[in-house]
């Protein structure tokens, strides 16, 4: 017979033969299956951040989101550096100075959803405060562990209080600063107007009344002549004028009094920003909590050294503090959670394939070490056969 062929009874003769094998190598499909599911599986962790505080009063709006997307993977990667730096271990939080993952991660749900405003597009005009309206947050993490995955999704909820909080008392304070500024050229220059018109006003008195003088002189009671033609007065009583340009004056007054007192609150406003202009350059941390304390006790140490009776002063500092507790209540206690949960992800596809493709091989190198046993065991016996015994 030709041995360099192999008929098909010779091939079911080989698979009765090492069918046993070739069975095994089968079963360790599934259980490479099941290892490698396991292996690759991870835990993810979900919370819902709520979005709406006491009073309808939204904490972080459509662009702020949008700018926060961007910056705070940015401050994530300068404080990382800076910790780098210190010898600090950061390897649990480098994930946070990834734009990537901060985009696939922190999902925002809005009011509107994209379906929801095709459906409704006859009421488009009413909705589209609603389409930008963010209710929560959803804020995702994954992990080998359940653990982990949980550590990772608080560490992210905290940093996006913390960070987010600084950002807003830090734009509150350049809103400060650039007001203050541009505030006390504007009350400046028109104090100065006021004492320029003023000045004007009392030489025409100082001239109304030298009139008056000479009409009394001339014993008409300073009285003046009133030319009427085509029912139109030329002139005023000289009386008439001079209570007119009095009343211009008090007028004036009363006006360059609101000017000094809003000098006053602006000035106060300015020292705030001075003092606060240093604790916030000293944050490197970027921690919005510690930062609202100092400023709250800036406002405490101004409030203070003011008495209640001065209620131009009291007003500057008033407004600051409303403005510090609007921040806090949405920020201190910020986007409380909804909900939270932590579940294992199994991926399917990858462990079915890896299942497959390891039986598979297994099967292949059974199949494959048996020839090579037999092919060995028959030339043993070939040899044995050859020598005289």
């Amino acid at each position: 017979m030709n041995q360099d062929e192999i008929s098909f009874s010779d091939v079911i003769a080989y698979l009765e033969a090492h069918g046993r094998w070739l069975l095994l190598g089968g079963l360790c499909g599934p259980l490479l299956a099941l290892v490698s599911a396991v292996a690759l599986s991870q835990f993810k962790a979900d919370i819902v951040m709520d979005n709406l505080f006491v009073g309808g009063n939204q904490g972080i709006g459509f662009t702020e989101w949008r700018s926060l997307s961007e910056t705070l993977p940015i401050i994530a990667g300068q404080l990382f550096e800076d910790r780098k730096a210190a010898g600090e271990d950061i390897e649990e939080e480098r994930f946070l100075s990834s734009p990537e993952w901060w985009s696939k991660h922190a999902i925002p749900t809005y009011g509107l959803s994209k379906s929801d405003t095709k459906n409704l597009a006859a009421m488009e005009d009413d909705l589209k405060g609603q389409s930008t309206r963010i209710v929560n947050v959803k804020i995702s993490a994954e992990g080998p562990t359940k653990s982990l995955a949980l550590k990772r999704a608080e560490t992210t909820v905290e940093y996006l209080r913390r960070t987010s909080l600084f950002l807003r008392l830090k734009s509150l304070l350049n809103a400060y600063q650039t007001e203050a500024k541009l505030q006390k050229v504007r009350l400046q220059k028109e104090l100065i107007d006021r004492d320029i018109e003023r000045r004007y006003l009392e030489e025409r008195i100082d001239s109304l009344h030298a009139l008056m003088m000479s009409q009394t002189n001339k014993n008409d009671g300073g009285k003046i002549i009133v030319d009427v033609r085509n029912g139109e007065a030329k002139f005023l009583p000289l009386d008439t004028q001079l209570n007119a340009l009095k009343l211009e004056v008090d007028s004036l007054e009363e006006s360059r009094k609101r000017l000094e007192e809003a000098f006053v609150r602006n000035d106060l406003l300015d020292r705030f920003v001075l003092k606060a202009k240093p604790t916030l350059d000293e944050n490197k941390a970027a921690d919005g909590l510690t930062l609202l304390t100092k400023l709250q006790g800036i406002y405490e140490g101004l409030s203070v050294a003011i008495p209640q009776s001065d209620w131009v002063r009291r007003s500057a500092v008033e407004r600051i503090h409303g403005d510090l507790n609007a921040i806090e209540s949405r920020f201190s206690n910020q986007m409380p959670e909804l909900s939270r949960s932590v579940q294992r992800k199994i991926p399917f596809l990858p462990a079915v394939m890896g299942g497959a493709f390891g039986g598979l091989l297994v099967a292949f190198l059974t199949t494959l070490f048996m020839t090579r046993y037999r092919r060995y065991q028959i030339e043993t016996l070939e040899g044995a056969d050859s020598h005289p015994r």
